[in-house]
């Protein structure tokens, strides 16, 4: 092969390495170009109030949590009647401590499913909306966290209230303890209150 056709097929090698290299240049421009842009801060408060009321209203917690107070105080009425001879009937009583466990179960699975639902609302948010938004499901979380914890207690220690075999001592100590647990739940939701009511409001 003679010097000629060497330098012309070296030629048309470049030619063909460097039209190789434009179009990988130009494939990962049109990668870059193809990325997320970044949500707008009015459009992420928006999301943020939407993540928020999701999947229920604060009228729907709150709702919740009158029925799980209910049976609970229902349960302790349940246990000081049996304590003192005049109890409902086995069948009646049984139901109304499976709505308990019921009700509180379902409080747990809805904060499991917050908990899990965070997360999608990343993307639709700025970085800092995010931050709020898994600062309120802890709020959230500890709210729903204290009522279970107060509803136990009015349950156990509401029925040593009623007790007709208790002592004082015993009566003083339960009463107590559903105060301080009361405490506890009453300032829980009095912050997820605040946060509630002030990210919804960006909906607006």
């Amino acid at each position: 092969m003679n010097k000629s056709k060497i330098v012309s097929l070296l030629a048309v090698s470049t030619l063909m390495f460097g039209s190789f290299v434009t179009m990988d240049t130009n494939q990962n421009k049109v990668v870059m170009a193809k990325k997320k842009k970044s949500v707008s801060e009015s459009k992420s408060k928006k999301n943020l109030a939407a993540a928020v009321q999701s999947p229920m209203t604060k009228e729907n917690y709150e709702n919740l949590e009158n029925g799980l107070i209910q049976s609970a105080q229902q349960d302790a009425q349940d246990t000081s009647a049996r304590l003192s001879g005049n109890g409902v009937d086995s069948e009646t009583e049984q139901q109304h401590i499976k709505k308990f466990n019921t009700r509180t179960g379902n409080l747990t699975k809805i904060s499991k499913r917050n908990g899990n639902d965070v997360k999608k609302y990343k993307s639709s948010l700025t970085k800092s909306d995010y931050k709020t938004l898994k600062k309120y499901n802890k709020s959230l979380d500890k709210y729903i966290e204290t009522l279970q914890d107060y509803a136990s207690d009015l349950d156990a220690e509401g029925a040593v209230q009623n007790d007709p075999n208790a002592s004082e001592q015993d009566k003083n100590d339960a009463q107590e303890a559903i105060n301080k647990s009361q405490n506890k739940f009453n300032e829980a939701k009095n912050k997820w209150i605040q946060m509630y009511d002030q990210l919804s409001n960006n909906a607006q």
